[in-house]
């Protein structure tokens, strides 16, 4: 894989990880009005822009975006979606949980290194994953880099069609819309690259 193409993935992979792992801050929503970042989200949610510019991101607008958050993601109920792969995952599929461990070790990720709360949450924790892949696709090695659709394929793609699709429903933020959708454009493209080439053994 070339080595430009790699590393948009892997910056791509960066910003949904921090998008998922836990609330948004001021600095993380100052990142996500950069115009060449909020160009390609708005191209995937129109009004993602305007949702972001118009009006400068108080306490309380901070605040009702981590009510959205945790509305989504956190409180236990029926409409809530688990970050935790586990959670979707059983029978055939739980496999890749088991490996999952196996990959992050074989692969030496240590999470602790720029990856917000990386101790507060479990190694199947979507945001976990996503600066995982992120990793992946930074590496000098490029071997390493070709492994990543097939990690991909092994802990995501089990369940996260069914996550963005339930996310897209639920939300009512233009922010968690246009990364749920760019969550899954991502997955499609690295499901037709694991296709074409077929998985990697790992």
């Amino acid at each position: 894989m070339k080595a430009d193409i790699s590393l948009e993935k892997s910056a791509i992979y960066a910003l949904l990880g921090r998008i998922f792992i836990s609330e948004l801050d001021r600095q993380g929503l100052h990142a996500l009005k950069d115009r060449a970042i909020s160009s390609v989200l708005e191209k995937l949610e129109t009004g993602f822009q305007e949702y972001m510019d118009s009006s400068e991101w108080d306490s309380e607008r901070v605040e009702e975006l981590a009510a959205e958050y945790c509305q989504l993601f956190i409180v236990p109920g029926r409409s809530a979606l688990s970050l935790r792969a586990g959670q979707w995952m059983g029978g055939e599929d739980g496999h890749a949980i088991e490996r999952l461990e196996v990959i992050i070790r074989g692969l030496e990720f240590d999470g602790s290194a720029g990856v917000p709360g990386y101790k507060k949450v479990p190694d199947d924790h979507l945001g976990i994953l996503l600066y995982f892949l992120s990793s992946v696709y930074a590496s000098s090695e490029v071997n390493i880099r070709r492994l990543g659709p097939s990690i991909a394929g092994v802990v995501l793609h089990p369940w996260i069609f069914r996550f963005g699709e339930g996310l897209l429903v639920r939300t009512r933020s233009p922010l968690y819309a246009a990364s749920g959708k760019l969550l899954l454009e991502l997955q499609y493209l690295e499901r037709e690259e694991m296709e074409k080439t077929g998985p990697i053994g790992m």
